[in-house]
């Protein structure tokens, strides 16, 4: 990393806001200015960020890269499926987030890892990352086995960003964080949008930091910026994504028993393969599995998905899953059900198949 000699307050335009206008408003989305701030003054050689979602906080760090002018390798590591504790979510995430790269930030050092944590360490030498920020899921034995696997990974100089630290969160991730913090060079917490804990592993790079940071003003000036509309707009999109996750449940629900319901009257109730990976596979996975119907495999045309598990259950091509045999398949999209439907059909015939069945909603 390379100290800027001063530390510069910015209010930046974050361009990733147009594509995906409720980033603002995100839980972490009061801590973007420091963020920002952060990389332009660190500007490091690479950032690397576990869990990023929609991308509040990493197109945070992008954002700063691009507009200071840095070649910061950036990197995000994320399956994009969601968690039991955040909950899960379909491709169009992931595919925002992708686009949001492609329209603003093409030109920047970016990785979009798809896979799970602990697979992406094998791409990082030991003291590589300069900023690491982990943002998983927050029960403690998970932050746990996160910050302690990717520690090695982090420059001894470098600085460790850990989300959702505030104590009223009751997260793990809070707990953790207050055993930890005292045990290297030194920290700043900032309590607003469920924490933000900043660890610098080097007693040099926390006494270098703290010498031009005046953290009191910051924080001032930051809090008045949220004043302004920030708690009632955090509580208003969240009514506003239960409501339409809690109308998406009433509207697919017709859709999932009708896929069950054609099963069971063809007494089909094994050897069935659900095609999709996405949000209305999964409902649909939950609804066969109450009512006696068992998913052998899941299949997904993403090669980056094969041989992961989902439920316990392999996420295969349709190749291999015509290779063991499975002749009835269930197509779990809403919006691309004829596409997937006749992908499936054609590798069928394409493979000689008899006798298979394809159910849509």
């Amino acid at each position: 990393m390379n100290f800027k000699e001063k530390f510069t307050q910015n209010l930046p335009k974050f361009e990733a806001d147009a594509l995906n206008p409720i980033l603002p408003y995100t839980p972490w989305a009061g801590h973007r200015l420091f963020a920002y701030d952060l990389v332009q003054t660190l500007r490091p050689n690479r950032v690397v960020e576990l869990g990023t979602h929609y991308g509040c906080s990493f197109f945070a760090f992008v954002q700063a890269a691009k507009d200071a002018g840095l070649g910061t390798e950036l990197i995000a590591v994320d399956t994009w499926w969601g968690d039991e504790q955040a909950g899960f979510y379909g491709e169009d995430v992931f595919e925002r987030v992708q686009k949001t790269v492609e329209t603003y930030y093409a030109r920047q050092n970016i990785r979009l890892m798809r896979c799970w944590f602990h697979e992406a360490l094998t791409h990082f030498e030991d003291g590589s990352i300069d900023i690491l920020h982990i943002d998983g899921c927050h029960h403690y034995e998970n932050v746990r086995e996160d910050f302690e696997s990717w520690l090695p990974k982090v420059h001894p100089e470098g600085v460790v960003l850990m989300h959702d630290i505030a104590p009223r969160t009751g997260y793990g991730s809070a707990k953790f964080w207050r055993e930890i913090r005292d045990k290297f060079g030194g920290y700043i917490e900032f309590l607003n949008d469920w924490g933000l804990g900043v660890l610098f592993l080097h007693p040099r790079s926390a006494d270098r930091w703290k010498s031009f940071f005046d953290f009191n003003r910051y924080s001032e000036s930051l809090y008045a910026l949220m004043d302004k509309y920030k708690l009632e707009l955090i509580d208003k999109w969240y009514e506003t994504v239960n409501l339409r996750k809690r109308i998406d449940e009433l509207k697919n629900n017709s859709k999932e028993q009708s896929i069950l319901r054609q099963l069971l009257w063809n007494d089909i109730c094994d050897h069935v393969a659900l095609c999709g990976t996405g949000s209305f596979a999964r409902r649909l996975y939950e609804v066969l599995k109450q009512g006696g119907v068992r998913v052998e495999v899941f299949v997904d045309r993403d090669e980056q998905l094969w041989g992961k598990k989902l439920f316990d259950i392999e996420i295969v091509s349709i190749e291999e899953a015509i290779r063991r045999g499975i002749r009835f398949y269930v197509v779990g999209s809403v919006s691309f059900a004829e596409e997937v439907a006749d992908r499936v059909k054609s590798a069928l015939i394409k493979n000689g198949i008899d006798n298979w069945r394809i159910f849509v909603f």
